[in-house]
């Protein structure tokens, strides 16, 4: 589903320690779905990308969406 914005998720990004283990990265974020200019920059919707957090790491096509839990 291509939209307006790739939208930014909670889920963090995984960085291999100095021990050789998979620790959660808190600064990176994965992003899902494609904005509108996905395939024309040759990207899909099969591999998720990896942003940063913070105002160095601002792109136009990034977003977030607003949801509300189902559960009562």
């Amino acid at each position: 589903m291509y939209g307006n914005v790739m939208e930014w998720t909670e889920s963090t990004a995984l960085s291999l320690s100095p021990d050789n283990e998979l620790v959660p990265d808190p600064y990176e974020r994965f992003m899902t779905g494609g904005a509108w200019d996905a395939l024309a920059r040759g990207e899909g919707m099969k591999n998720p990308a990896v942003w940063g957090t913070g105002p160095n790491y601002t792109i136009p096509d990034l977003g977030f969406r607003c949801a509300k839990s189902a559960a009562p």
